[in-house]
């Protein structure tokens, strides 16, 4: 709307996504990959996201954290993790549609392009040590990936303090097979600052910092 003075004012909300693609490629079948979807509101009222959905039904990509129906103020930032697998040698493509009060732009849809290469049955690679190996994205604003390798079937766990050694979450804390595994942390409600992520298992010990910003 126009407001009766000099400035003009569009006083509704305006939604942002990036990136405007998302491409899984040369990933073997059976091994899982990832990646962070943010959406911005960069109007001047309360973006109210309805729906989050992979179309059409039946394809190998799922929406992780961050799924669902949320609500953002001006200038606030919501992630969501978009997750590709396939179990069968194939090149996929769908989008993931974004559903909103925007008036200028209700649906959003980012293109998915997946790519699952077939590999034997008895070919499933198995890494050769215990490893923290990433923390991704890091600096974060509120979503995580954390990921970790087992080179043997075991119990695993990884924990999240504060810079003092204070509790602040446990993310796994159980039995894991042999492989390449992923975790998310959702640090919405939780004050910016650096934490420490500490992975254990079997004797094996690593903790790498992370930044929430906000």
């Amino acid at each position: 709307c126009a407001d009766i003075g000099a400035f003009y004012f569009h006083l509704y909300p305006d939604i942002s996504v990036e990136p405007e693609a998302l491409e899984f490629t040369d990933l073997q079948i059976g091994t899982v990959d990832s990646s962070l979807v943010s959406i911005q509101n960069i109007g001047d009222s309360p973006l109210i996201v309805t729906g989050q959905t992979i179309t059409p039904e039946g394809m190998p990509f799922t929406i992780g954290m961050g799924g669902g129906e949320f609500e953002l103020e001006p200038d606030s930032i919501h992630q969501s993790w978009i997750i590709f697998s396939s179990e069968v040698q194939d090149e996929y493509e769908a989008a993931y549609c974004i559903e909103s009060n925007d008036p200028d732009e209700d649906l959003v849809e980012i293109p998915l392009i997946g790519n699952a290469l077939g590999v034997k049955g008895d070919d499933k690679i198995i890494p050769g040590r215990f490893a923290l190996t990433g923390i991704y994205p890091n600096p974060f604003n509120s979503i995580t990936r954390i990921t970790f390798n087992l080179p043997r079937d075991g119990h695993v766990s990884i924990t999240l303090t504060d810079l003092t050694g204070r509790p602040v979450a446990t993310l796994v804390d159980d039995h894991r097979i042999a492989g390449t595994h992923y975790t998310f942390w959702n640090a919405e409600d939780y004050p910016a600052g650096v934490y420490l992520c500490r992975m254990e298992a079997e004797g094996y010990r690593k903790s790498v910092k992370m930044v929430l910003v906000k």
